[in-house]
């Protein structure tokens, strides 16, 4: 549903300001486990509107999570005070240039990604039950 998407990107952001998943675990059992039952801690280093955000995106919840209840709470999305500094519509309009424009010398490398995935080996499945093939990065 829309509150469990609204909470994938509540995730996705404390990953991305932080380096890390908010609930970690050795296997998904565990990961699922805690996100149940482990409270969300905020590491000390991000701002308050950031916390503020995050906590919101990121409660139990589903009924109580910011996103739950749209359209009403896309425009407090959009007003959060961690976006302060987005011009919506500008941003819309595709007139706002990205702070970071990776250098891109051929579209067919994979020159902006991490060697960390980019030596993995590849290993192709074919899926007797489902007719595609599956690529899996090997570690």
């Amino acid at each position: 549903g829309m509150a469990v998407d609204w909470w994938s990107f509540g995730a996705l952001g404390f990953d991305l300001l932080t380096g890390a998943p908010p609930f970690q675990g050795q296997n998904h059992a565990k990961i699922q486990e805690r996100i149940v039952k482990q409270k969300l801690v905020m590491p000390y280093f991000l701002g308050p509107d950031a916390k503020d955000l995050l906590t919101r995106l990121l409660r139990k919840e589903p009924n109580k999570r910011l996103g739950s209840n749209m359209p009403k709470d896309m425009l407090l999305i959009k007003k959060h005070r961690f976006f302060r500094k987005i011009d919506w519509k500008k941003l819309a309009r595709r007139e706002i240039e990205p702070p970071i424009q990776p250098l891109i010398t051929d579209p067919e490398l994979a020159e902006n990604f991490s060697t960390d995935f980019t030596d993995l080996a590849l290993e192709l499945r074919w899926r007797q039950r489902e007719p595609v093939w599956r690529i899996q990065l090997c570690r």
